[in-house]
């Protein structure tokens, strides 16, 4: 059975948290069901587009995987300080943390995954909605448009915002919204599917 709750006190239970963060709008829920295989429509998917966004965890099961758990994690409020936010939404519980980002990764952005860092925590990356950049590249490079080109432009400059940031290594992974299996979804599942909980 597929559902979703709000809870505090889940991440008791054995087995794997994953949890996404990100601003509104930015892709999560989207995102959220890619990774546990589901469509937008099928029952038990979190809701797209939603006007307000959540403002504790919400946690959502893993089809095949009862031993699972994706949590969708709230914007961080303006002038709350990293370590406060992580504690408020049992932080140190979450063994994976994919931070979403639909433009460039602001400061907010490296400041979380640099704590996390420093908790122990392995932190993915994930620049979301590059139809959007890619069209507009390819407009205003009728002649020279090079896909490939850009797609490492914009990991680089990923990069870099967050190392300025004090963030070790980032891994950055391009998505698109209206594509999720187009780029590197499956390169971000990878990093999924291999955790031991995953495959036991």
């Amino acid at each position: 059975m597929s559902f979703c709750f709000r809870a505090q006190g889940c991440t008791e239970r054995p087995g794997l948290d994953l949890a996404v963060f990100g601003d509104r709008w930015s892709g999560k829920s989207s995102l959220i069901n890619a990774v546990r295989g589901l469509q937008t429509d099928d029952k038990g998917a979190a809701k797209v587009g939603q006007q307000e966004p959540c403002t504790q965890p919400v946690v959502y099961s893993f089809p095949r995987y009862s031993n699972v758990r994706i949590w969708e994690l709230p914007p961080i409020r303006p002038n709350v300080q990293p370590e406060q936010y992580l504690k408020e939404v049992n932080g140190k519980d979450y063994e994976i943390i994919i931070i979403i980002a639909s433009e460039i990764f602001k400061d907010h952005h490296g400041q979380l995954a640099k704590t996390l860092q420093d908790m122990g925590k392995k932190v993915l990356f994930v620049r979301n909605k590059i139809e959007s950049d890619l069209a507009a590249y390819k407009r205003r490079h009728k002649s020279d448009y090079k896909e490939s080109k850009f797609l490492k432009e914009i990991r680089e400059f990923c990069v870099t915002c967050l190392c300025k940031e004090g963030v070790l290594k980032p891994t950055v992974y391009i998505l698109s919204n209206l594509d999720i299996e187009k780029f590197q979804f499956q390169l971000l599942w990878s990093q999924i599917k291999n955790h031991p909980e995953m495959i036991k």
